[in-house]
């Protein structure tokens, strides 16, 4: 716990200084000498009273504007919390034993920020209304609430509110009774700039038709959760989408089983997209490829009729399945996924390639990072038109697609001459079973500094076409690999080839792969 002349307290386990101690508890440090500085929140509690087991906030803390009590090993505040007159912002994240909060919070007329992002609480106290200084309200409810999780009248009453985070559980079919309260509550919010929002149904986004496009932020869920369904997305690449400082509005579709046209409509203004478990589509096409113009991050998975994430097939149709106009007709000219900087593809069962025809010169021209994960039937990743146009491309995974034979493939391709992959600067290729050839004999990667190869049996030989770069830090890959590997240039000087063996460390194949990739 610490402080300041502000009254801020945060409790991330800091020691006191003597001064802070005799500010914060109004008695001399001598007097307090006896406090533990390891268990920091309990200066901030007076000792129970047998009449209430319950500890109480010592009234010396009436002077605090910030009380951060997250990840606390609490199961309730107590009613003297209502002592905190001045407190402008409480943070109650991740209390995992936390499951309500008392009605004296209502007493924190000055509070500006209460989050509760990560705390799963049964509802609100409808004492939450008197908070009328709210702009910034976040929280969790348990799933299994089956009641009125915000009373009527709270959200109108907040009128200040700047942003509004919901997260929920998605078990059961109470949430779609109290959703449709929620939303109709949200049209009296004329402040609102952020909002994060699970929607059973995709029909519950055109109610928000009025609300999103003047939101300079927001998260959308939309689509059923199973009861059993558990997700095999890492923590990270969540934490990537619902990144709002970088990526200011996103949508996820989950087990949809047809493309809506408000799912469409929400997609035009979206830069983050994620989509799971489709269960009919068979491209990203499908959503319209003029829908696809302002998406940075996009993440797909589990989606098992995709055959690929681009088909230029579908530029030439519309969704009745009659051709548009002839101003649309070349897709060679049109730029589709201009804006991409990030693309996710994992666990996607029958996936055989990225882009299925013609690509326009432009197209995915901003992609810095592209990463696929499992995707059994992939034989095509990149064809030479496409691979032109990855001028920005700087880190590059590959892992778990047996039938990768190479990074590139020549078939029915044009000129092969010239430099591609000009900003790759990170290559990773894991489980590869298949793969003969990094990059089919192109120059490729002139500023590539980091390369690991686990487990490509069949890669036996190397081209320095492959690894043409200067500036090259580290290679990681079997020792057992390394010490076979061949190269195609019979003139590879020695003194190149100790530069390389130089640079190389070995990954155990008993060890923690994911800790041998992340260090140094």
């Amino acid at each position: 716990m610490g402080s300041n002349e502000m009254g801020e307290v945060v409790t991330k386990r800091q020691k006191l200084s003597p001064e802070d101690k005799e500010s914060l508890t109004g008695r001399k440090t001598d007097e307090v000498s006896n406090s533990s500085e390891e268990e920091p929140m309990e200066e901030m509690w007076s000792e129970e009273t047998p009449l209430d087991p319950r500890p109480t906030i010592s009234p010396h803390f009436s002077i605090l504007h910030v009380l951060d009590l997250s990840y606390a090993d609490i199961e309730s505040l107590p009613q003297s919390i209502s002592r905190l007159v001045a407190l402008q912002k409480l943070y109650l994240r991740n209390c995992e034993r936390l499951m309500q909060l008392p009605p004296e919070i209502g007493e924190l007329t000055n509070l500006e920020v209460l989050d509760l992002e990560g705390t799963e609480l049964l509802c609100l106290p409808k004492e939450i209304a008197k908070l009328v200084k709210l702009t910034c309200l976040r929280m969790s409810f348990y799933g299994y609430a089956n009641q009125t999780v915000i009373p009527r009248k709270v959200l109108p009453n907040l009128s200040r509110l700047n942003e509004l985070i919901i997260d929920v559980t998605p078990y059961g079919e109470w949430w779609d009774v109290e959703v449709e309260a929620i939303i109709d509550d949200l049209r009296s919010l004329k402040e609102l700039r952020a909002l994060k929002l699970y929607l059973p149904t995709a029909k519950l986004l055109e109610e928000l038709t009025l609300i999103f496009p003047g939101l300079a932020n927001f998260r959308f869920t939309v689509g059923r959760c199973e009861e059993h369904f558990i997700s095999r997305l890492p923590r990270d690449n969540e934490e990537e989408f619902n990144n709002w400082e970088k990526l200011e509005k996103g949508l996820k579709y989950v087990n949809g089983d047809r493309i809506p046209h408000e799912i469409t409509k929400v997609f035009k203004h979206v830069n983050a997209f994620f989509l799971q478990c489709h269960w009919t589509a068979n491209s990203l096409s499908e959503f319209g490829h003029e829908n696809l113009n302002e998406v940075k991050f996009c993440l797909v998975m589990e989606c098992n009729e995709f055959r690929t994430i681009i088909d230029s097939k579908q530029f030439n149709q519309r969704n009745d399945g009659q051709a548009e106009s002839e101003d649309f007709q070349d897709f060679d000219e049109a730029i589709v996924l201009g804006s991409l900087e990030r693309l996710i593809v994992r666990y996607m069962k029958n996936m055989e390639s990225i882009w299925k025809g013609p690509v326009g010169k432009g197209s995915m021209s901003s992609l810095k990072s592209l990463a696929l994960h499992t995707c059994p039937n992939l034989t095509t990743l990149f064809t030479i038109d496409m691979l032109s146009n990855l001028i920005n491309l700087e880190e590059l995974i590959v892992e778990d697609c047996p039938k990768i034979d190479s990074l590139v493939s020549l078939k029915n391709s044009g000129s092969k001459s010239g430099l591609f992959l000009p900003s790759l600067k990170k290559i990773s290729l894991l489980e590869l079973p298949g793969l003969v050839s990094i990059s089919s004999g192109l120059c490729i990667a002139p500023k590539l500094e980091r390369m690991v190869v686990f487990y490509c049996p069949k890669l036996e030989k190397l081209s320095t076409m492959d690894i043409s770069s200067t500036n090259l830090k580290v290679i990681k890959g079997e020792e057992e690999w390394w010490n076979a590997l061949k190269w195609y240039e019979s003139d590879l000087s020695m003194e190149h080839e100790d530069y390389l063996t130089s640079l190389f460390i070995p990954l155990r194949r008993n060890g923690d792969l994911f800790a041998q990739l992340t260090e140094d």
